[in-house]
């Protein structure tokens, strides 16, 4: 019998690879000891050059919520470009309040570029960082001991979709709307769409843990081989350019199984906490 029909199906991708290019950097230095003080370091730097080559397919992920959005996606998956590539509409310029987006190219006539009329869908950059890198440093020194851990991301990327959710159009609506869009020049019948507007960097610099502790000198006590209180803070300090909670975003947005990076939707921050104890050993 004839097969249902359906809006889609499955097939093997045949063709396409995943390039990546870039090195690891490991560091592990004592830079001072003596008796009573010692220095460790440790560090790790690692880049990537991610790029799609080959495929013959234009995937999209990295699915966009919102009033009006159904459907609609944020990144895709294509050839020459870096897996979860941002993709939307640039804003060209705002005039009395009218966002106007770069228009498509229609063609070349004597040396100057004719646009159409409509608008043109770009690259607005990936998800991936440039670069990643961590360092800790312990200090020791009689009974005392600190360790740092601080570590960094640069280069990437966030599309920032609870922006978009907050944007002033909700005032059309009476619901919530972000301070930052309601006194922009923006008109407020402005629709929202996936675009470098929300498009922001992720690079981030953070104050990962730090632990002071002080291990007691109980040699005396036969029956107690050792004694250390502590107190730990975790996620401390951050320091960047991002306007949403974290830049640290693990919302889920797939579509069709394929995988997306770097959207940020109602994403909860992490948590910083404080950690107080004592280890005792018999």
């Amino acid at each position: 019998p004839a097969g249902s029909p359906t809006a889609n199906w499955y097939v093997n991708i045949d063709t396409g690879y995943i390039q990546n290019n870039g090195f690891e950097l490991g560091l592990n230095s004592t830079v001072y000891d003596n008796n009573d003080f010692s220095w460790e370091v440790t560090g790790s730097f690692s880049t990537n050059k991610n790029v799609v080559k080959e495929l013959n397919y234009f995937l999209p992920t990295g699915r966009a919520q919102g009033q009006g959005l159904t459907g609609a996606y944020a990144q895709i998956v294509t050839n020459n470009e870096p897996m979860n590539t941002f993709y939307g509409l640039k804003i060209d310029s705002i005039v009395s309040g009218e966002v106007y987006y770069a228009k498509q190219i229609d063609t070349i006539i004597n040396g100057e570029i004719q646009y159409s009329n409509i608008d043109s869908l770009t690259y607005l950059g990936n998800a991936l960082p440039k670069f990643t890198w961590g360092l800790n440093n312990t200090f020791y020194y009689k009974g005392f001991d600190l360790s740092i851990f601080i570590e960094g991301v640069h280069g990437n990327k966030i599309f920032n979709n609870t922006a978009l959710l907050l944007d002033k159009s909700n005032l059309n609506q009476s619901k919530n709307a972000l301070q930052s869009f309601v006194e922009d020049e923006i008109n407020i019948k402005y629709t929202p769409l996936v675009s470098n507007r929300y498009i922001e960097d992720g690079s981030y610099v953070r104050l990962s843990n730090a632990t002071l502790g002080y291990t007691f000198d109980v040699s005396k006590i036969t029956w107690l081989k050792s004694v250390r209180m502590y107190a730990t803070g975790t996620n401390l300090l951050i320091i960047t350019n991002y306007s949403g909670y974290d830049p640290d975003v693990n919302s889920s947005a797939d579509m069709e199984g394929i995988r997306s990076s770097g959207i940020d939707i109602t994403n909860y921050p992490k948590a910083r906490t404080f950690l107080f104890g004592i280890n005792l050993t018999f």
